[in-house]
């Protein structure tokens, strides 16, 4: 296939030309080079663009430890605070303070404990007790001294006077030996007489 160009060698003053022309490529690449680069670009207003990083989806906020308002009243919606939705707990949340005892509830009188003929005093001690005197003023309970508390309790009379229905001799029934008189109860020994229970705390 014929060549469609003769290359036709450079002629005597085609190497002038040249070289002028490699000097002037010199002269504009060394003035290129010293100049300035876009980051120090002194010109006020001219910044570079700043950085983005992408770091996927972004983070919510810290959390400041409120709570959302989602019913407009102060509560976080979850019934707290109202005696709702959790047990009825305190706005005041679960800040460690213990519940405090009922006032209402009368701190413990003690109770009756069946005994056959013992003296109460020595009785109560024994177990660690002390005798105190019931809701009627009894400290013991016998035949003739019945308090409703200690029928209520399920002490039992082998022999009562005048009945066994509740009913006291007198005031303050209290041990005397195996015996359980009221003040100014005659003391006749009577089996009616026997300590059948004495009041302990």
């Amino acid at each position: 296939m014929p060549s469609l160009a003769r290359i036709v060698p450079p002629g005597p003053g085609s190497w002038g030309i040249a070289r002028s022309l490699s000097i002037a490529c010199a002269i504009v690449c060394a003035a290129a080079c010293s100049a300035p680069g876009l980051g120090e670009l002194d010109e006020p207003g001219v910044q570079p663009p700043p950085r983005e990083e992408t770091t996927g989806a972004k983070l919510p906020p810290p959390s400041t430890g409120e709570t959302n308002d989602s019913d407009g009243n102060g509560n976080n919606g979850n019934g707290a605070g109202t005696g709702g939705g959790d047990g009825g707990a305190s706005n005041a949340g679960d800040s460690g303070a213990s519940t405090a005892p009922d006032a209402g509830t009368p701190p413990s009188m003690g109770a009756w404990i069946a005994v056959n003929g013992e003296e109460c005093v020595s009785f109560c001690a024994s177990r660690g007790l002390t005798n105190v005197a019931s809701v009627e003023g009894a400290r013991c309970t016998s035949g003739e001294n019945i308090p409703a508390s200690a029928l209520a309790a399920g002490i039992t009379y082998n022999k009562c006077y005048p009945n066994c229905n509740a009913h006291l001799a007198g005031p303050n029934p209290k041990s005397d030996g195996s015996k359980c008189y009221a003040d100014g109860q005659k003391k006749d020994g009577d089996s009616s007489d026997t300590t059948r229970g004495c009041f302990c705390k």
